[in-house]
């Protein structure tokens, strides 16, 4: 078979025979089975051949639905397994170079890390980190392809007729009226000078009434005038939810409101200590995970401005003024 050929029949139809078995349940698999098998038919009859093949394999010999099942999770098992890799990355970044220059370089250096910090003795810190996101207000400008195209197919419905609705058939014409037609038509009649804000003009990254039709993240500086999003230490038994939702009430409290997006994080990055900061915080270094919620209310009101010292709203694409190179090149990929 060529290289550039289609992949062989037979592994196709493993792969939508497994996920029909997603589906079936004791009293309906035979028949849910039944049916895929008809459908199959339909679609070509050589896939057809060798699903029949494949399901009268895995129905005889004494093991019946028994050997099907085992065999359906052994192919959820390979699909869920990962690498043993403590540096696993949770996302695949391949729209960035960058961000694969950084991933590759960092697991390159982990063996090394992981031999030094096993030689020392000492754990690693973890750290949950809570972002905490504030969704777009507007929708974005449309491309001027898209506004024309628009107009043309406004054009369009008026120079040609429906033929399912002739000249003279009712219908409804409330949505024809101008002042009702506006609201579907509104991005079109906006131009970008009228999504500025206040704000926007003023530069003012404290205000969340800027950059309306981009989402926000909220991060604070420290004393030592490094910026970071709100994070804590993660203590024993306590889940890397509860360690954000403290880490952001300890500098917030509960001045804003928001809603959490899950209990796993986006991501993790890892850093090594200096040795004299190792012997302090008796730690070879730091694990830090992410964590996201949504902004729902309220206003930022600092509880401990003796450790942060400022704060802002900033984009995705401004997160790179704020942060290191390599650390951006990550974030931007799961913010």
């Amino acid at each position: 078979m060529p290289l550039s050929g289609p992949p062989a029949p037979h592994l196709r139809i493993r792969k939508l025979y497994i996920r029909s078995c997603f589906t079936m349940r004791s009293g309906s698999a035979r028949s849910a089975l039944g049916s895929f098998g008809a459908d199959l038919r339909r679609r070509s009859p050589v896939q057809a051949g060798h699903f029949v093949r494949y399901n009268q394999r895995h129905q005889g010999g004494g093991g019946g639905w028994r050997n099907r099942w085992k065999d359906l999770v052994q192919a959820k098992a390979r699909l869920l397994r990962r690498k043993k890799n403590p540096n696993h990355r949770i996302r695949k970044f391949q729209s960035s170079k960058l961000a694969e220059s950084v991933v590759q370089a960092r697991d390159v250096s982990w063996p090394a890390h992981d031999a030094a910090q096993q030689e020392s003795g000492l754990p690693w810190r973890i750290i949950a980190a809570h972002m905490v996101m504030r969704d777009p207000q507007l929708l974005e400008l449309p491309e001027k392809w898209e506004v024309d195209m628009k107009k043309l197919q406004l054009k369009i419905g008026r120079d040609y007729e429906d033929p399912r609705f002739p000249e003279g058939t009712f219908e409804w014409t409330d949505e024809l009226e101008p002042e009702n037609a506006y609201p579907f038509l509104y991005p079109f009649h906006v131009t970008p000078e009228m999504q500025l804000t206040d704000a926007d003009k003023r530069g003012d990254t404290r205000s969340l009434q800027r950059q309306l039709t981009q989402p926000m993240y909220l991060i604070f500086k420290g004393k030592s005038g490094a910026w970071q999003f709100p994070q804590a230490s993660h203590q024993e038994g306590e889940p890397l939810r509860a360690t954000a939702k403290r880490a952001f009430g300890t500098v917030v409290g509960t001045s804003v409101r928001v809603h959490p997006g899950g209990a796993f994080p986006l991501g993790y990055w890892w850093y090594a200590y200096p040795e004299d900061r190792q012997a302090k915080m008796k730690a070879y270094g730091a694990k830090v995970f992410y964590l996201r919620s949504t902004y729902l209310s309220g206003d930022v009101d600092i509880r401990i401005p003796d450790r942060v010292v400022d704060y802002a709203w900033v984009t995705p694409e401004e997160l790179g003024d704020y942060f290191s190179e390599d650390l951006y090149a990550y974030l931007k990929h799961i913010v």
